[in-house]
């Protein structure tokens, strides 16, 4: 059930995708760059181009009989960034094409564009944060109504959909955003086609979303100086925090997800893996 979508700046649907992620190290970062203003800029510059920027990209290079679908598709995702949390909004209720009824095969195709932007839009603006602050992130992907409302100076949100993925969140523990039932289920029923590309299982059996997922589709190079960049700042973080059992813990658990993906075939960037051997010793 959709309401009132997109009137007076006010929106809600009983369909909305919420992927909630947390900064993890993100008050160390804060404190590190001591309040620069152009630092913090040039962050936020970093997670626009990342995720409005990106769905910008993309639209440039639609063929003009899709641009009025890919407009709908790209626009469908919503970001929200505040502090340590990053917010990715898919309201699945309003993805509608044109027409007074909508085939569900239709439906359910429009759906699968958007989770398709949503996830690649997550995979870049995860990867990149990382690449900068050398803190990976945890989180949850979750599912429920949501009801939202800008108006001037003043932004009203209730979100069951977001309540239950930081509940989920907490699940998580370590650095990974974990795939609820709900969601899943959603994807199982339009039959999405790339979730195993997005999301793997891990040692624990849970369904986690696959970071470098999207990046991983870059050319050869772009993709190389990401990784790399990802792994300096990582190892950068961790001899940081080499007193810190706790941070150290979470870093190495993220640094072996790291290392498997670059080592992949498919991937072919191994000269981006880290040692891990004297990090592990530090414990």
């Amino acid at each position: 059930m959709l309401f009132n979508d997109e009137v007076d700046g006010r929106w809600a649907s009983d369909e909305v995708i919420i992927a909630y992620a947390d900064i993890l190290g993100y008050k160390a970062f804060i404190s590190k760059i001591n309040k620069d203003v152009n630092t913090l800029r040039t962050f936020e510059e970093l997670i626009y181009q990342a995720t409005v920027g990106l769905t910008e990209t993309g639209l440039q290079s639609v063929p003009p009989e899709h641009a009025e679908l890919a407009k709908k598709v790209f626009s469908a995702v919503k970001i929200r960034v505040a502090s340590d949390n990053v917010l990715f909004l898919l309201p699945a209720g309003s993805v509608m094409v044109e027409g007074s009824t909508v085939p569900s095969k239709q439906r359910d195709r429009a759906l699968q564009y958007c989770f398709e932007t949503l996830f690649n839009v997550m995979s870049h603006c995860c990867c990149r944060i990382i690449a900068f602050t050398g803190c990976p992130l945890r989180g949850a992907i979750a599912m429920g109504f949501h009801y939202e409302s800008e108006r001037q100076n003043f932004l009203f949100a209730v979100s069951e959909a977001l309540n239950n993925a930081v509940v989920l969140e907490k699940e998580a523990k370590r650095p990974r955003i974990l795939l609820s039932t709900k969601v899943s289920e959603c994807l199982h029923g339009i039959s999405y086609p790339h979730t195993d590309q997005f999301f793997y299982k891990d040692e624990s059996g849970d369904h986690c979303f696959d970071w470098y997922a999207g990046v991983v589709q870059l050319p050869l190079e772009m993709r190389r100086t990401m990784l790399k960049q990802i792994g300096k700042a990582l190892l950068g973080n961790a001899l940081n925090n080499r007193s810190d059992r706790e941070v150290m813990s979470k870093l190495i658990y993220f640094i072996k997800y790291h290392n498997r993906k670059v080592s992949d075939s498919a991937v072919q960037c191994p000269d981006a893996a880290i040692d891990l051997a004297p990090l592990e010793n530090l414990l």
